[in-house]
């Protein structure tokens, strides 16, 4: 596990295969598409408000993975990954 652990523990949980098959699922029953995901995520210091990150595509590997891999750990590296609260 890296420095990042509590948002490595995140990673592992939204993108574990069981989480993805309840998702997609839900979603084409809500939709009758499983192609579009919106994803949100959440991240603050504790001492200053959260800076929320979005993105949406047609996969969530495809949107989740490149939006937290570049903008969020960059945010995370910069806010000091010591005291860091994920959602």
């Amino acid at each position: 596990m890296s420095e990042f652990k509590r948002v490595d523990n995140l990673n592992e949980h939204v993108l574990s295969k069981r989480v993805t098959e309840i998702l997609t699922a839900e979603l084409l029953s809500k939709t009758g598409r499983d192609d579009f995901f919106v994803v949100f995520l959440s991240v603050c210091n504790k001492k200053e408000r959260a800076k929320v990150f979005h993105g949406t595509g047609s996969s969530l590997w495809r949107d989740y993975v490149p939006m937290f891999s570049g903008r969020v750990r960059k945010f995370i590296f910069g806010i000091g990954k010591e005291a860091v609260g994920v959602r």
